[in-house]
């Protein structure tokens, strides 16, 4: 049953991948996806940490804003929210009962750019409460804003938008970014250069065992695989070399009976042939040519010259045709 399983072939496109390449892909493979979770959950964190900079950066604007709020109560010519923009240099909003009243930057109010009314929830949280500080992620077009609301004295709510490219700016992301990226590429060459080693290191000692498998078939019995490793394939390798020292001993001992026998048909004074299952010659005594009267040649049939190698020849096909295990004849 064993000797009709076959391996079967991986095979991509009609090309057929070896094992070592199988093994060399699921390892690169590994580290591949490592180095993308890794990268991804990197980002991720700078992305939040962006994000959490920004915040703390609207909290300090916001509370500035707040202090110098009251102080330009008489405040004439620009806006109040202008003049507060300027000090704190962000843009901010005020906003009487949830509506929008006054922006830092009119244009943008008057073109609607910003929405008319606060969030709900944000509103809800910051009604009566004084010096409370609300947060909410918002976006204009393509940017994206942290947007921090704080309660006034007077009743009224002030808003600034943080961009997240300034919290991203504050903590450098630009560089860690490039860096993550530099490291992700590294990690990709190092991946691919530490799967070939490892492929290489577990197809190696297979690879040694078909050569050297191959070399015992074609006579070599005198190979040896080194046996001194301490790993599985030490002991796959220690069993190679038992069964080749079983071999040549057996070998041995069948040279020995061959000469033997050999010896003992030599000096016979009948002629005697021995053939293998095929009909083909093994051994013959000097007897049995004499009495052919042909040279008989070891691996070939009984030549059929002659009378009685004619006769003996085709006994011999009659009797290897049949089924009999022993036959005589005169």
């Amino acid at each position: 049953m064993l000797r009709e399983v076959k391996p079967e072939e991986m095979r991509v496109s009609g090309w057929v991948i070896s094992f070592r390449a199988r093994v060399t892909l699921a390892l690169f493979g590994f580290f591949v996806l490592a180095n993308a979770l890794f990268g991804t959950i990197a980002y991720r964190t700078l992305a939040q940490a962006s994000e959490r900079a920004a915040e703390a950066i609207a909290e300090r604007v916001v509370e500035d804003a707040a202090d110098l709020y009251l102080s330009l109560a008489g405040a004439t010519g620009e806006t109040r929210m202008e003049r507060l923009a300027q000090q704190v240099g962000f843009e901010l909003l005020e906003y009487v009962d949830g509506e929008l009243r006054e922006g830092s930057v009119e244009e943008l109010v008057e073109l609607g750019l910003y929405e008319g009314w606060m969030p709900l929830a944000q509103h809800r949280l910051l009604d009566g409460r004084e010096g409370i500080r609300v947060y909410t992620a918002t976006s204009m077009g393509r940017w994206q804003y942290i947007t921090a609301y704080r309660r006034l004295p007077d009743g009224d709510i002030l808003g600034v938008q943080i961009p997240l490219q300034a919290g991203a700016a504050a903590i450098q992301t630009s560089d860690l970014i490039e860096l993550m990226g530099f490291a992700i590429l590294v990690g990709g060459a190092l991946s691919l250069v530490l799967a070939s080693m490892a492929g290489r290191a577990l197809t190696s000692p297979i690879r040694a065992l078909q050569v050297a498998s191959e070399a015992v078939g074609a006579g070599n019995l005198q190979l040896q695989l080194p046996s001194t490793r301490a790993d599985e394939f030490g002991a796959v390798f220690r069993a190679f070399n038992r069964m080749v020292s079983r071999v040549r001993r057996a070998r041995r001992q069948l040279v020995r009976t061959s000469r033997r026998t050999q010896a003992i048909m030599d000096e016979a004074a009948v002629g005697m042939i021995a053939l293998d299952p095929a009909g083909r010659v093994i051994q013959v005594n000097p007897r049995a040519e004499d009495m052919l009267g042909s040279e008989v040649f070891v691996g070939r049939s009984v030549p059929g010259e002659g009378p009685l190698g004619e006769a003996l020849s085709g006994w011999l096909a009659h009797f290897l045709a049949g089924s009999a295990d022993q036959a005589d004849v005169e």
